[in-house]
């Protein structure tokens, strides 16, 4: 991966902007790396919360069926992290924190986008629901590029090099109906990493937080 380097005019800029307001970590210093990538200094992490990773999810009647994704945002303590989810291309109206949309990618294939907390997996695009699927939710920025987060270490620095991409992973078993001991429905937590070019990853916990409703991508 193109590593990313702060200019000295973006790193002035972040330092009096620090000083100006106050900022917390979530003060965000974007440095734009190559085309297709933004790095974003930005304390988060991303999970799935609903359905467990490898949890069985009985397949609701209909045509349209889906299986609803619900992720949520966390710092590295564990509070909510400041996340704006909005529509590609309406992200520059957001003053300041983190902002994209998601993307679903299942069994390697993009499958949907979503602007709130949950989105869905459309399972039309299957010629059968009922199977085991390979799900990724990843944020990306508001022109679909790649979005690298380089979260701040124990003693508060943010290295804009260790950029990642905040995304989490699943495996969900889709049938007709599942045993209790196995539905989603009694699931609370999901697996989550955030991965980048280096390979590191995350797993973060908590409760979920944010809206239900997921954007169609058709």
């Amino acid at each position: 991966m193109t590593t990313a380097r702060r200019s000295p005019l973006a790193a002035l800029l972040a330092a009096f902007a620090v000083t100006a307001c106050g900022c917390t970590s979530e003060t965000t210093t974007t440095t734009t790396v190559d085309a297709g990538r933004t790095t974003v200094a930005f304390d988060a992490t991303m999970r799935v919360v609903s359905p467990a990773n490898d949890a069985c999810f009985p397949v609701p009647a209909g045509t349209d069926a889906t299986i609803p994704l619900s992720v949520d945002f966390r710092t590295a303590n564990g509070a909510p992290a400041l996340v704006f989810l909005r529509p590609a291309g309406f992200c520059s109206s957001v003053p300041s924190g983190i902002c994209g949309h998601l993307v679903v990618t299942v069994n390697g294939v993009r499958n949907n986008d979503g602007v709130t907390h949950t989105v869905n997996v459309l399972l039309r695009k299957f010629v059968t629901p009922y199977q085991k699927f390979a799900i990724t939710v990843a944020l990306v920025g508001d022109a679909d590029n790649t979005l690298l987060v380089a979260r701040p270490d124990d003693a508060g620095a943010t290295d804009l090099d260790a950029g990642i991409t905040l995304q989490a992973s699943l495996t969900v078993d889709a049938q007709p109906s599942c045993g209790s001991a196995t539905s989603s429905s009694s699931a609370t937590s999901g697996s989550s990493s955030s991965s980048g070019a280096g390979g590191s990853s995350a797993t973060s916990s908590g409760s979920s937080s944010g809206s239900a409703g997921g954007a169609d991508g058709g």
